[in-house]
């Protein structure tokens, strides 16, 4: 694994699309956000790793920020909420996968940040619905692992009275 190379497709996260251009007006600065939460690899930081992917996709470097410190998804609305209040923000677009959402508009919406949630992935099939559909598979496997962590995340953030 490279440096900045992403531990999960970060890309899918960051479809701001090959054939959309950068829009200064809708979004004159871009917050990348996440550091290493690897115990083992606190070189990579994750918020580097999507900045060079938007540059790659035409965002000029200059109009985005990171924020490489945060570990989870609180650290990284709190971290980036000083971004915020340091840059004078007032509204945010805040874009995630379709299953982290919920829970990263919680925590933002908790912190006082104003923001427009706006997914960015979602898992679906093309595939008609048969009864084969319903047989576990490993694929299958780690979407439901990923709902299953999302949902953990949402008790355990609710319980910590974090949402």
């Amino acid at each position: 694994m490279k440096k900045n190379e992403p531990k999960r497709p970060l890309g899918e996260e960051m479809s701001i699309g090959d054939e959309a251009e950068f829009k200064e007006k809708a979004a004159p600065i871009i917050i990348m956000t996440g550091g290493s939460g690897s115990l083992f690899r606190q070189d990579y930081k994750e918020a580097v790793f999507m900045k060079e992917l938007a540059s790659e996709l035409g965002v000029p470097p200059d109009k985005i920020l990171v924020e490489t410190e945060s570990r989870n998804t609180r650290e990284n609305i709190v971290y980036t909420k000083q971004i915020l209040q340091k840059i004078k923000a007032k509204k945010v677009v805040l874009v995630t996968s379709a299953l982290h959402l919920p829970r990263a508009y919680a925590l933002s919406t908790k912190a006082g940040i104003d923001a427009v949630p706006v997914a960015a992935e979602f898992y679906a099939t093309d595939e008609a619905y048969n009864p084969f559909n319903f047989v576990p598979s490993p694929g299958d496997l780690l979407y439901s692992s990923a709902a299953i962590k999302e949902y953990v995340g949402i008790l355990a953030y609710w319980l910590m009275g974090w949402i």
